[in-house]
Order: structure tokens, then C-alpha cells, then sequence
């Protein structure tokens, strides 16, 4: 008995199960092209919902750049500090994204041998 990725979740999970005790996904009645094409499934959603992140983080960023060097600094004097608190962190946010989607890339892509 090993240790394996469950094809919908990505949890550890005994080689031997019937079914994920996380996600409850029944592996008894699949085929391996229909495991394969589920962890597919679950490989582009994981994806996707990176890309919609790190959407948001840049448009954190955008907002904080935006209420730097064009907020009304004469009547409302914590804006330069917000905006600069805001865009920092909406750029922090977007750069840790971006190499957690290029690391999850490198660890799905094939590896050939020779």
C-alpha cells in the first residue's frame, strides 16, 4: 500500500482506496483514461481559479497605484500611505501567484527520459 494523489483533489491518499475520503470521489467503477481525464479536469480548474486570483491581485494593484498618484492628497492625507500599502500588496500577492502557476506547471509537465 502507497501513497497516492486522488485525481480530483490532489490529497494523499491510499493506493488501495475505493474512494477519497476527502472529496468522496468513487474510483471503484473508472477506468484509468476516465482517472486520467478527471485529473485532467481537476488540473485546469485548479488553474483556472489561479488565473482568477491573480486577476483580482492585479487589479489590487492597479487600485493602489491609481489611489497614489491620483488620489485627492489635499483632503484625504492617509491616501499616498493606503495606496501605497494596497499596491504593495496587491503586487506581492500577483508575483507569489505567478510562480506558484509556473511551479505547479513544472511539476505537471511529462518528463522524457533519453
Amino acid at each position: 500500500m502507497a501513497l497516492i494523489e486522488c485525481p480530483m483533489c490532489a490529497k494523499k491518499i491510499s493506493s488501495k482506496a475505493k474512494s477519497c475520503p476527502h472529496c468522496k470521489a468513487d474510483f471503484e467503477n473508472l477506468t484509468q483514461g476516465q482517472l486520467e481525464a478527471r485529473r485532467d479536469i481537476a488540473n485546469i480548474k485548479r488553474q483556472q481559479g489561479l488565473m482568477t486570483q491573480s486577476f483580482i491581485a492585479m487589479l489590487v494593484f492597479c487600485s493602489g497605484v491609481l489611489m497614489y498618484f491620483l488620489g485627492d492628497h489635499e483632503t484625504y492625507v492617509w491616501m499616498p500611505l493606503a495606496g501605497q500599502i494596497i499596491g504593495v500588496t496587491g503586487l506581492v500577492w500577483y508575483l507569489s501567484l505567478r510562480i506558484f502557476m509556473v511551479a505547479q506547471k513544472v511539476k505537471s509537465k511529462p518528463r522524457q527520459i533519453g
